[in-house]
């Protein structure tokens, strides 16, 4: 019974989420802006659920070290969710102060940050990519499962 209720409020909570962001976007802006914001708890929040996620996923790696495929796929997944931790929080530039960043990468910044998703070239792609990397995380199961029967 409780794991029934663990699965619908999974199922729940990010429609709500998202439903409340939207209406929050359409009547109260400001304090839409404001939860977005930088340095702000959104932010920061993406930052210590990424880097759980990295630690989850060496924690993974050791458990599952004897199979070499899932050792190999673990250790990617803790990469690059420690490098999406770090980004998420400009690689600790508003943190840690005294960063020194070459101006030609304050240039090509759209946000004058130090990270890679900010940069001009990458920046406009990269709205695709979380949506094809959302797409597939959230239908993949079913790619299997229907691979799986066939």
């Amino acid at each position: 019974m409780k794991s029934k209720i663990v699965k619908i409020i999974t199922f729940l909570f990010p429609l709500v989420f998202v439903g409340y962001m939207l209406f929050l976007r359409k009547h109260d802006f400001y304090v839409y802006d404001r939860i977005g914001a930088e340095d702000n708890i959104l932010e920061w929040g993406q930052f210590a659920l990424y880097l759980l996620s990295g630690i989850l996923a060496i924690l993974l790696a050791y458990n599952y070290r004897k199979n070499k495929a899932l050792l190999f796929i673990y250790i990617l997944l803790t990469l690059g969710l420690l490098f999406v931790a770090v980004e998420e929080i400009s690689w600790g530039e508003r943190v840690l102060k005294d960063v020194v960043v070459t101006a030609d990468l304050m240039e090509r910044n759209v946000q004058g940050e130090l990270n890679f998703h900010n940069i001009d070239t990458i920046h406009s792609k990269i709205g695709v990519a979380y949506i094809t990397i959302g797409f597939v995380g959230c239908f993949s199961w079913l790619a299997f499962h229907i691979l799986k029967k066939l």
